[in-house]
């Protein structure tokens, strides 16, 4: 993939996210994104909740294996069945590093990374041949990952694809950074700072909602 093509792709997905209304749009907007930029058949955006100790998964885009839904409400993995999790979304800035992308295919093989055995063998029960993961990093700390999976059979991820999904992943924090600041500004703007119940301006806008329901399909309002 050319520099031009990399970097279309690139606006695309940031354009894609910046459109986003809603937290999930905007995740779904970055696996899109990401999947396609990387020319990949399958991607996933997961978010690392530390009190738990686990990585959740937020979306699944692509073409998916049997038992993934797109907005998984319960898929989550723990962290120490996955430890280059900890090394790559954590420890490896706290020292001044950079958080990079690694890629891992179903034979074993890793470009950039420690080898996982859950890791590889879920690809091999998901048919799928090889992934590229790439930490995201928000206001700092480490959010989540960014994951990218092509089939078995198809060509493996290698260390330019890394560079690129690193890429990426800084391009989805912003996205999501974005998302969290616009979701904040809705919560200010509709509730009272100090109970924190919905304000006038949400009273109103709620019944001029009910209302027009009200006229095109008859529904009762009280």
């Amino acid at each position: 993939m050319g520099e031009e093509v990399r970097l279309r792709a690139v606006v695309a997905m940031a354009q894609g996210m910046a459109a986003a209304q809603s937290p999930r749009e905007s995740w779904r907007a970055a696996a899109l994104g990401a999947c396609r930029a990387l020319s990949g058949t399958f991607a996933a955006l997961s978010v690392w909740e530390r009190e738990r100790g686990r990585l959740r998964v937020l979306v699944n885009v692509g073409e998916r294996a049997a038992g993934e839904v797109e907005f998984p409400e319960d898929e989550a993995y723990p962290v120490n069945q996955f430890p280059e999790i900890t090394e790559f979304l954590h420890e490896q800035w706290v020292g001044g590093g950079a958080p990079r992308a690694w890629v891992e295919t179903a034979s074993g093989a890793v470009e950039g990374g420690g080898y996982c055995h859950q890791r590889v063998a879920a690809l091999r029960r998901r048919g799928r041949g090889c992934c590229v993961v790439a930490p995201i990093v928000l206001h700092g700390r480490a959010w989540g990952e960014l994951y990218v999976a092509r089939p078995g059979g198809a060509e493996v991820f290698g260390a330019p694809d890394a560079a690129f999904a690193t890429v990426l992943a800084a391009v989805a924090a912003a996205g999501i950074a974005q998302t969290e600041r616009l979701e904040e500004a809705r919560r200010l703007a509709f509730t009272d700072a100090l109970t924190g119940l919905a304000n006038r301006r949400a009273v109103d806008m709620r019944l001029d909602e009910a209302i027009e329901r009200h006229r095109v399909g008859g529904d009762v309002v009280s």
